[in-house]
């Protein structure tokens, strides 16, 4: 739909104002131009007398019910299995009719059903096969047999499921390049296949998602990715992030609090990209995690000392990164001893952790 179309269903006159126009914009692009989305949520708002200003806020929170308003004056209704009288259709209905005819038996069905689901935890643009092969590689899960020939993964199985939730109107599949596919979701159907599952299965899509990344990050680690490579992995990582404070703070479930191996390779991806606030928290979370679970004296939560005090280097507090290399230091001579190699590497960290050494002095004559 064009912006003007899109200002007209959403708001059912012309703007008051140009203010009133901008914040109309922003909520059509939220829900990516999509006519029965911004239908219902003019009806959402109108039946609230809700500011536009305020929609996105209620979006963040409330999509499931505003996904589900049908407005009075709507006109799309058809019949459903059969009923004897029409039904009017909202957006979820609308999606879980053609999610209805992916094809296969039972099993094949739920496999299929937990890939879209798995992908829509990830940022809704830019997936790409090498997250799943990398996962499949590493672990495979039963339900990735999906994609295997001869016990071996089959990239051309994943352009067919995904040639099917094309026809379907589920994704968006990208022209290959470099042998490598792609595939997206419009943002309301990736709000709408995370939100038909109910929130304890959230919470483990949510952590399976971050399994994925972190798997895809160990299999790459020490291997040079182009720069648009690292731009995508960036959104699926922030998505991924945003999961685990919608879904997993403050519980014991899997989430980068527990999970401290995908907390770290997150903020060393994240380091690398020069995105030293977010490796920070990444890190510090990383640090809670191991010294409560293997103590602070592990070769692993020295480690993380370590990255954390990188970052700290990294973003000029010289300081508070000396005391962490000192710490790192005292661990690894205790537990591994003065000669071992990443003794020796913490040796060096620390005599960078200033801008400018000390310079060695040379004793005058005796």
């Amino acid at each position: 739909m064009t912006e003007a179309e899109s200002l007209d269903v959403l708001l059912q006159r012309s703007p008051l104002n140009e203010e009133e126009r901008t914040q109309a914009l922003e909520i059509a692009r939220t829900l990516g131009y999509l006519a029965l989305a911004l239908d219902q949520a003019g009806a959402y708002i109108r039946a609230r007398s809700l500011p536009l200003a305020d929609f996105k806020a209620h979006y963040e929170t409330r999509r499931k019910i505003i996904l589900n308003e049908i407005p009075d004056e709507w006109e799309y209704r058809r019949i459903i299995n059969n009923a004897e009288r029409e039904t009017a259709l909202n957006v979820f209905t609308t999606w879980e009719l053609s999610f209805q005819q992916i094809n296969g038996n039972t099993k094949q069905k739920e496999m299929k059903a937990h890939f879209l689901t798995l992908a829509a935890f990830f940022d809704n643009t830019l997936i790409s096969k090498r997250y799943f092969r990398a996962y499949f590689i590493c672990y495979k899960p039963e339900w990735m047999t999906i994609f295997c020939t001869k016990n071996e993964w089959d990239s051309d199985r994943l352009g067919d499921l995904l040639a099917e939730f094309r026809k379907l109107s589920l994704v968006q599949v990208s022209i290959q390049r470099s042998n490598e596919i792609q595939f997206s979701f419009h943002p309301v159907v990736r709000d709408w296949i995370k939100l038909r599952r109910n929130y304890n299965t959230q919470q483990q899509f949510a952590i399976e998602s971050i399994g994925t990344l972190s798997t895809y990050l160990q299999s790459v680690y020490n291997h040079q990715t182009s720069f648009s490579t690292n731009q995508e992995t960036t959104l699926h990582i922030n998505a991924c992030v945003r999961n685990d404070r919608e879904f997993l703070i403050g519980t014991t479930e899997g989430g980068l609090d527990i999970n401290s191996v995908s907390a770290t390779w997150f903020g060393l991806f994240y380091q690398g990209q020069g995105r030293y606030d977010e490796a920070e928290t990444l890190f510090e979370r990383a640090l809670a995690g191991r010294e409560k679970k293997l103590g602070p004296e592990h070769p692993d939560t020295l480690g993380t000392v370590e990255n954390l005090a990188t970052v700290y280097r990294n973003q000029g507090r010289y300081g508070e990164a000396e005391t962490l290399y000192e710490r790192a230091l005292a661990g690894n001579e205790k537990k591994l001893g003065p000669e071992h190699p990443d003794t020796l590497l913490t040796v060096q960290n620390l005599t960078t952790s200033h801008p400018h050494p000390p310079p060695i002095t040379v004793p005058g004559p005796l």
